[in-house]
This record gives C-alpha cells, sequence and structure tokens, in this order.
C-alpha cells in the first residue's frame, strides 16, 4: 500500500513540474474528461413525475422492486420491538391497474428473503426458522411458496444433506425462471425445484463452481452469474447446462442492483445513474444520468424497465420515499443551458444537492458533475485521482472543483489554475452586508488571494481539565512530559486509547501549517520541537493491548488516566458533551503543547473553488456564493452539525446549545429530553450550556487563524522516516533531519 501511495505522490509531483512547464496545453474535446461531460449534458436527461396511478401506503417503506411480464412488485418488511415483523408486498400493472397492498405477519424467529414472483402474481420465498439460544442454536432453511394473499402453498426444507461436513449451509438467492423452474443458488449448489409442488429436481451445478459466483441473475429467458476476479466484476451467461460461457465475460464496471433490460440484457445503476448492460459490451451504456435529470439521490437501485425509453422508480428525492415513472428527454427538447462542469474526488451528498437545487433554479446555468472516483478500480485505486490530475496539468480543469486532501492543491495554488474570489465576495451584494469569520476566511487564502469557498469548519485540537493545565509548569512538550511524571501518567495512556499512528496523525493534523508554510517555502522538522513530538510519540504502543477492549475506559478522563483529548469539535454542544461527559469539570481549550503556545487549527469541511480558465464565471459565482448566503449558513444542515461561517449562524448555534435538545412528536407537540453520558453504569445528565461557557467557545473560535495541514505527500515522507526512529534503527536527530530536506525539496519543487 505504501509503496502504491509513494508512486502516486511521484505521479503527482511530476505532473506538477509539468504543469508549470506546459500552462494550458489542450486536449481535443474528444479525448478530455470535462469538454466530453458538458457535450453529452443533454443524452442523458429524463423527466420525473409521481406516478399517481397507484397510492402507496407512506407509512410502509419498500426496499425491493422487481418486474414480470407487465406487473410491477414492491416488498419491504416494518419490525416492531419484540422483534416480530410484518411483510408488506405492493403489486399492480405497469400502468397502475389492479393495485393491492397485501400483509404477512410472523414472529421473532423466523426471517424471510429473497423474494421472488412468477407470472400469476405467486410469491417465492426463503425462510429461516432460527434459535440462537446457547443450548439450541439452529438455522432451518426452507423454500416457501405463497399465492398473492400470502396463503402458503408448499414449503421443502432446503437441506438436500445433513451430513457432518456440510453442516454450514446458506442458501443466497432464488430466480423464478418461466418454463423451467425455480432456481436455489446457495451452499449446496444450484438447485432446481419444481414450483408447482416445491419438489426437488436436480442439482444444476456443483457447490464448488457456485463457489465462485457472487450473484445469479435472470433475463430473457438465460441464467446470468458475476464472478468477482482482478479487481473487477464481471458478468457471464450459462448455457443449456448451467456452466459458465467464457466468451460472455462481460465487465460491468460499477454497476449493481442488475434488473432485466429492456432493449438490453440487463440495466444496473451506480452513483452515477442507470446503465443498460449487453454481454459484451464492457462497462454498459449510460442511460440516465442523475444530476442532469435533477433527482436527488446516489442510487436508483430501486428501477425497473417499463419501456425502452421509461422506468418505475421507488426512491426518496428529497420528500420522502416515493414511486417514480422516469421518461427519457430528447436532447433536442432539453432547454438550452450554459454548462458548468463540477470536478469532485467522491462527492458528498449535501454538495449533490445543493448541484440539484441550482440547476432547478437557474435558467441560465446547469452544473454537470464529474465524480472521478468512478475511474478507480481495485486493480488501480487511484486512477480517478491520477485522471483528475491530467484534466488539469492538461488545462482542462473542470469550471468547479471540489478540494480533497488527496490533491496537491498548494501547487494548484501557486500556479494559479484557480481564480481569485476576493472581488466576487466584496462585490456582491447580498454577502458583502453579512458579517462572517474574517479569521477563518483569512486562514484558508493563499498569499493574500481567496481561492477557496470554505462554508463550514471544525476545530483540531486538544482539550483538558482546567486544574490539570493550571499545575502545568508551561504548555510545552517538555512541560507536558515533566507533567505527566509529576502526575503518574501513563505515558502510553496520556493522549487516550489511541494507536501511535492514530496519535502521530492528529499531531500532525492540528499543527501542519505550523511546521511547514509553502508560501514561504519554510520547514520545521529539524527544530527541537518536532524532535520532543517524535520521542512523545514513539511512547505510545503500535497497537492497542486487546485487554482494554474488556475494560470500561469511559472514565479515563475523569480519573485522570488520560489527561489529553483530541478532539474535533464540530459543534457548541459537541464541545459541551466533551466538557461535561467526558472530563466532568471544567475545561480548557488547550490546544497541542508547543514553544509558542498550544497549538489548534480549522479544518475545513468543504473547499469549493473556480478554475481561472472557466468560461461562465458568473455562474459559477451565482453556485459558489450560495454557501455563503443566510439560508444555507442557517440551514439545520449547517448549525446542527457544523460550525458557520456566517456570525449570524454561529449565534444561532450557540443558542441551540443553551436549551435542552427537541423533538416534534406525531401530534405536533415539541418534546424536550436531556442528552445522557453514561460512566460505567452510571448516567449523567448533560446539562444545556451557561452564557459564560458560550461566550468562551464563540471567543476562543474568533481567535484561531491557523488552518490544519495535512498534505498526504508529506504525511507520506513523515511516516516512511519516522518508520526507522520508532523502530530504533536511526536517531531522532538522523530522522528530523532527513524529513526536513525531504519536505524542502517537495515544497519548492511544487512550488
Amino acid at each position: 500500500m505504501k509503496k502504491r501511495f509513494n508512486q502516486l505522490v511521484a505521479f503527482l509531483l511530476a505532473s506538477t513540474l509539468l504543469l508549470s512547464a506546459t500552462g494550458c496545453s489542450k486536449k481535443t474535446d474528444s479525448e478530455n474528461t470535462t469538454a466530453q461531460t458538458a457535450s453529452h449534458a443533454k443524452d442523458y436527461v429524463y423527466s420525473i413525475e409521481e406516478f399517481d396511478a397507484v397510492q402507496l401506503d407512506g407509512n410502509v417503506s419498500y426496499y425491493n422492486i422487481s418486474k414480470v411480464d407487465d406487473k410491477i412488485f414492491l416488498y419491504g418488511n416494518d419490525y416492531s420491538d419484540d422483534g416480530s415483523c410484518t411483510m408488506h408486498i405492493a403489486s399492480f400493472g405497469i400502468d397502475g391497474s389492479n393495485f393491492a397492498e397485501n400483509t404477512f405477519f410472523y414472529e421473532e424467529s423466523n426471517s424471510y428473503s429473497s423474494i421472488s414472483y412468477d407470472g400469476d402474481g405467486n410469491i417465492y420465498a426463503i425462510l429461516n426458522n432460527y434459535d440462537y439460544s446457547p443450548n439450541n442454536y439452529h438455522d432451518n432453511y426452507y423454500l416457501i411458496k405463497f399465492d398473492s394473499n400470502f396463503n402458503e402453498l408448499w414449503r421443502t426444507d432446503l437441506r438436500i444433506s445433513t451430513s457432518e461436513e456440510d453442516d454450514y449451509f446458506y442458501p443466497s438467492n432464488t430466480i423464478y425462471l418461466k418454463d423451467t423452474g425455480l432456481f436455489v443458488n446457495s451452499t449446496q449448489g444450484l438447485n432446481l425445484y419444481d414450483p408447482e409442488s416445491g419438489e426437488f429436481v436436480k442439482t444444476a451445478t456443483d457447490a464448488e463452481t457456485v463457489a465462485s459466483w457472487q450473484n445469479l441473475y435472470a433475463s430473457q429467458g438465460k441464467l446470468y452469474v458475476t464472478i468477482y476476479d482482478n479487481g473487477s466484476s464481471s458478468l457471464y451467461e450459462l448455457d443449456d447446462n448451467y456452466k459458465i460461457v467464457e466468451s460472455s465475460a462481460t465487465n460491468i464496471g460499477n454497476a449493481y442492483s442488475l434488473k432485466e433490460g429492456i432493449g438490453y440484457t440487463f440495466i444496473g445503476c451506480d452513483n452515477t445513474g442507470l446503465y443498460g448492460l449487453n454481454i459484451g459490451n464492457d462497462g454498459g451504456q449510460l442511460l440516465l444520468n442523475y444530476i442532469d435529470s435533477n433527482i436527488d439521490t446516489y442510487s436508483l437501485d430501486m428501477a425497473v424497465p417499463i419501456s425502452e425509453t421509461e422506468f418505475l422508480a421507488y426512491f426518496d428525492n428529497g420528500d420522502g420515499n416515493k414511486l417514480y415513472k422516469l421518461t427519457k428527454v430528447d436532447p433536442k427538447d432539453v432547454v438550452d443551458k450554459k454548462i458548468l462542469t463540477l470536478g469532485t474526488y467522491y462527492i458528498d451528498y449535501d454538495i449533490r444537492k445543493q448541484v440539484v437545487k441550482f440547476n432547478q433554479n437557474s435558467d441560465e446555468y446547469k452544473i454537470s458533475i464529474i465524480d472521478y472516483s468512478k475511474y478507480n478500480t481495485d486493480a488501480d485505486y487511484e486512477a480517478g485521482l491520477t485522471k483528475l490530475n491530467n484534466d488539469i496539468v492538461s488545462g482542462n480543469t473542470p469550471d468547479i472543483l471540489i478540494l480533497s486532501p488527496w490533491m496537491p492543491y498548494e501547487s494548484y495554488f501557486a500556479k494559479g489554475v484557480f481564480e481569485d474570489l476576493q472581488s466576487y465576495f466584496e462585490n456582491d451584494e447580498e454577502l458583502s452586508k453579512n458579517e462572517y469569520l474574517d479569521n477563518v476566511i483569512d486562514a484558508f487564502k493563499y498569499n493574500g488571494k481567496m481561492y477557496a469557498v470554505v462554508p463550514t469548519f471544525s476545530i483540531e485540537t486538544v482539550v483538558v481539565k482546567k486544574s490539570v493545565y493550571d499545575s502545568a509548569e508551561e504548555w510545552t512538550v517538555d512541560g507536558l512530559t515533566k507533567l505527566m511524571k509529576d502526575m503518574n501518567v501513563d505515558t502510553s495512556l496520556f493522549g487516550g486509547l489511541k494507536t501511535r499512528n492514530d496519535m502521530f496523525q492528529t499531531i500532525l493534523k492540528i499543527g501542519g501549517s505550523h511546521f511547514v508554510d509553502f508560501a514561504s517555502k519554510e520547514c520545521k522538522y529539524d527544530t527541537d520541537e518536532f524532535k520532543s513530538i517524535l520521542e512523545l510519540v514513539a511512547k505510545v504502543p503500535e497497537e492497542i493491548d486487546e485487554s482494554y477492549w474488556d475494560k470500561d475506559t469511559t472514565a479515563f478522563y475523569r480519573d485522570n488516566t488520560s489527561i489529553l483529548e483530541f478532539a474535533s469539535i464540530s459543534s457548541f454542544s459537541n464541545f459541551n458533551y466533551i466538557a461535561k461527559g467526558d472530563f466532568g469539570e471544567e475545561v480548557v481549550i488547550a490546544g497541542f503543547p508547543s514553544e509558542e503556545g498550544g497549538m489548534s487549527s480549522i479544518t475545513a469541511n468543504t473547499k469549493l473553488c473556480m478554475s481561472a480558465s472557466c468560461k461562465y464565471k458568473d455562474g459559477a459565482w451565482q453556485f459558489l456564493r450560495y454557501f455563503y448566503t443566510d439560508e444555507y449558513q442557517t440551514s439545520d444542515d449547517v448549525v446542527l452539525y457544523n460550525l458557520p461561517v456566517s456570525i449570524n449562524a454561529l449565534n444561532q448555534m450557540a443558542e441551540l446549545a443553551k436549551q435542552k435538545p427537541s423533538y416534534t412528536d406525531d401530534e405536533g407537540n415539541v418534546v424536550t429530553y436531556d442528552e445522557t453520558y453514561y460512566v460505567g453504569n452510571q448516567e449523567i445528565i448533560i446539562e444545556p450550556m451557561t452564557d459564560s461557557e458560550v461566550a468562551y467557545l464563540t471567543d476562543f473560535i474568533k481567535s484561531l487563524n491557523n488552518r490544519s495541514y495535512n498534505d498526504n505527500s508529506i504525511q507520506s515522507i513523515i511516516d516512511e522516516e519516522a518508520s526507522a526512529y520508532f523502530a530504533g534503527q536511526k536517531s531522532v536527530d538522523d530522522v528530523s533531519s532527513i524529513i526536513q530536506s525531504r519536505v524542502k525539496i517537495y515544497v519548492e519543487e511544487t512550488n
């Protein structure tokens, strides 16, 4: 893993140097990702409308959809507190006719899985009758047939053999194949049953062969299996003897939840959209793009085709699970908009949601997302980063880019890849009237330029009891070492139950920009202070002693077994919980000890940039600016979970922290409740924050000007060299000197 990561670092470094040399050299539009994305923004658009022809019970959550002939089936379970369950199956024609919702109640100790259907509406399922008590442990599996009203028609014991060596048994799925029978894939092989009587017919494929199969599927009267090999999944057809047709191997990419297709052998989905899959066509053909279709979801795993250009899908599009009809829109009928590309390495839910909202509300612009992580494979998990960096190096940077710590973005800043947003921010009529945490915004500037929008953040720091902090002679690493000796603190536990690697990486994240400054190209890894950190971390074990997993560690900070809590403070309530729960007395946000006082830092939850080469900069700013508006900053998603840069939103968060948490019950009443913490078996009530406690945290937040820094290239260098010191192979002086030299070269070359 480390070797491959270092190769990535070397590649990114080489690419950065190439960026300096090549400037804005361009690939042809047919070769670069951003141009392809923009040119196809109208090709995979579907309209979305609620399927009002059926009225599903809104209290039931379905999680499987099937289509048999011209009939649709939805399946779901509701579990009660006593372990019992109600099975729900809704069925209707593709036009909504003959709608019915049926339920089946069953007790704890039974569970049903692998539901399948035939054209007459009969239901086939695997029943596990289990008992996990010590003296009567068993799993008994049966194949069951119900009619559409859940009247049991027959049941068959699925264990063909009961010999001792065949003791472990697990059935994975069932497939009903018209004119052939009912197949059950299990650890005993692929077995065929008569759907009329339930009688075992034959073993179609032996257990050794099916052991390599992932899933069994059916389409157009044939069986197919997926097999995982060499880092990817491939789809294979089974012949008439139920053997794999090797020549049919088809790589399905990231597609999953395969359903029988119309015009394609299967349709499948990933986090980008729906695909059509045919044997021999590796990777599939994109049919529907979620974002281009204004669909706010990561997955349409519950979708079935009802024609070559229509799907029925059950999902949450922002207002609860509903049934929708999706219809292909001819590209010539898609409203013309100016296309903005948004590049990211993994897309988080909030950004996706805001893109959908922007596209719905803008008459002029449309954002298309390029999630470069989709190019990763198990064989090359860095492929997406490589492709992204190639696009940037070639002058084809997406119009908007979500920065990731895996990217060498300091070099991008230095080379002018991104637009300076300062003038946009200052000249924005609405935003210029609002008050913001200038210290947070300034912390993420580079050479005084505002290259990134940072809407929310957290604080990386160290929290200690005030009594402990006051007893320290000085808040330095040496002072901490002396304090631990005076307090007889086990040096392996001073920072809680952490491994050496976790401890070291956390310290480097908190103090990252304390030791390296890209703008000035200065590094301080050969200082006595950094050496003291290496010596301190060396006392923390590589692995946590297994004996601690059987111990109650909840009072470690209360009884001074541990004295420093490495904390990521993301809200006022979060800090309140740490102080009154973990410590149980007055605390100080001390920061990690250093020669210049405690080190604390600001971590951006999201960093959004605009490409300097963006064609539609006004459109890109319209999207970016939203993250600084009151509407976004004061939304529940922000003030409940993340520290906002808006002072107005921060004050709202502070006011909430002075109140007990609450929820609205089914009758519309607001019900308050206590937050609790457990020390052993003792329940501790976490009281709301006081005015003085809120003021303390607010003042601390406003005092910070240091950002967290966790450049993965630098981290790789430090980890590699520090390991020699931790292993006793090199002295602390030698290791710190090597780290200083290597990081200095990296900073100078990437800058």
